[in-house]
């Protein structure tokens, strides 16, 4: 843009901490972060992964859709030189190193592996019991793993912005945030006319089970994309900045999503 002063890439890293709400800080560790590059689809997949031992006492996470029959393409976040995304998080303008731009963005695309089931709740039930629940069992494992996205995406870009590295290219870098959990996953299936108006029990539930299952969830207020030198959060589509898609699954999910990757992509 003519006129803006450009971003001292050298310091780029201090403005982004600095743009940051320390008060807020909490941890933003995972257990695993992993990813390849497919020249063929001109796309680098990174797989931020939280594991999830289950419970003894709750070993069944039951996913219901409170917006029935939702199936589609996970949201994810993408980071490129190119402006193709559904809604802005950073818009890097030009540096002194690089006079490209560089944008994060949530995109959707139309690969299989990121196409499932969607549920908007979840909880896990009590060994052998249906009305005593512990949602934070599940919640708690999405926070983290959204934190866990959130510091790895920043680090990423604070690196490009540092190096120079990507700025030639049109490669497209997605980040897919993953539970992988030995609990056992179900998608509940009912009729609204059996919900108990009083205590919201559930009567003649379907426990269907499933390997794998893209759950949405509020983006919690401590993830906030920086706004370190320019406009970064763009208005439109604000719905796909309150909440969040994580995918959760079991290992023999996992297994069929690793050799979906590599059909859809190698």
């Amino acid at each position: 843009m003519q006129g803006q002063t450009k971003i001292p890439h050298a310091l780029y890293s201090e403005a982004v901490r600095n743009s940051l709400d320390h008060g807020n800080k909490e941890e933003m560790s995972i257990d695993v972060y992993a990813g390849k590059s497919f020249d063929s689809e001109n796309i680098i997949i990174r797989l931020v992964i939280e594991t999830k031992s289950r419970n003894p006492d709750y070993v069944d996470w039951c996913f219901i859709q409170q917006i029935k029959k939702r199936n589609e393409k996970m949201l994810v976040v993408k980071k490129s030189i190119l402006n193709t995304g559904l809604t802005n998080l950073i818009k890097v303008g030009e540096t002194s190193l690089k006079s490209n731009e560089l944008w994060v963005q949530i995109e959707q695309f139309d690969y299989q592996f990121l196409k499932n089931t969607v549920s908007d709740f979840a909880t896990a039930l009590k060994n052998g019991q249906t009305k005593t629940t512990k949602k934070n069992e599940v919640d708690d494992s999405i926070r983290q793993v959204l934190k866990g996205l959130y510091g790895t995406v920043i680090d990423e870009v604070i690196n490009q912005v540092k190096s120079g590295e990507y700025y030639d290219s049109t490669q497209k870098m997605i980040f897919i945030p993953i539970v992988v959990t030995n609990a056992n996953l179900y998608l509940v299936e009912y009729n609204i006319d059996e919900i108990d108006s009083d205590t919201g029990y559930i009567k003649n539930a379907t426990f269907n089970t499933v390997n794998s299952i893209i759950y949405e969830y509020p983006t919690p207020k401590t993830i906030q994309y920086p706004d370190p030198l320019d406009d970064t959060l763009s208005s439109k589509n604000n719905q796909h900045i309150l909440k969040s898609q994580v995918l959760i699954m079991n290992p023999k999910g996992f297994s069929e999503f690793l050799k979906q990757i590599e059909k859809s992509c190698g």
